[in-house]
């Protein structure tokens, strides 16, 4: 299909769900590939909950987080062209709560710090969510959250704002 000077190919058209990454996410992501499995760009964090915590509202807290912040629910995909284009999903990456309690013998703390290391070490891939989240539940007053974002999506400071907005959310519901 010819194209209009001046205009850019048919092929460039994204739809409105999707956009092209910039400069810097092509570069990190053109990092991503070559590094193959190494999971170079994941950015995880934990943070620990001493106290009394709703994991359920917990995970509503989360979910209004996730909803409102379209970056959380972006995934890279291959366009037409084969370009790499970014798409924010509908729906993103839902909590999951994990009770170490069910675990009979295993020490909780030992047991969450060997999930986060095995979690840590997986590779983002392309139509993945690029984020994983997780609340380990240790026992009634004791959580941990562990939070991981591709770092094309997310930076140290990034991270803090979503920590502190989850909070937020969790204390209105």
């Amino acid at each position: 299909m010819p194209s209009v000077p001046g205009s850019s190919p048919a092929s460039s058209v994204l739809p409105l769900d999707a956009f092209a990454p910039g400069k810097a996410q092509s570069r990190l992501w053109a990092g991503q590939e070559l590094a193959g499995e190494a999971p170079l760009y994941r950015m995880a964090l934990t943070f620990r909950i001493h106290g009394p915590l709703d994991p359920a509202l917990f995970r509503r807290a989360y979910g209004h987080l996730v909803k409102d912040h379209a970056i959380l629910r972006t995934a890279l995909h291959e366009d037409r062209s084969g370009a790499t284009a970014c798409r924010t999903e509908a729906d993103g990456h839902a909590l999951e709560i994990v009770q170490a309690a069910a675990r009979e013998g295993e020490d909780p703390e030992r047991w969450w710090r060997q999930q986060c290391n095995e979690r840590v070490t997986r590779p983002f891939r392309r139509d993945d969510p690029l984020v994983d989240s997780v609340l380990f539940e240790l026992g009634p007053r004791e959580h941990v959250w562990y939070f991981a974002q591709h770092h094309i999506i997310a930076d140290a400071w990034s991270t803090a704002l979503a920590f502190r907005r989850l909070s937020e959310l969790y204390a209105q519901l």
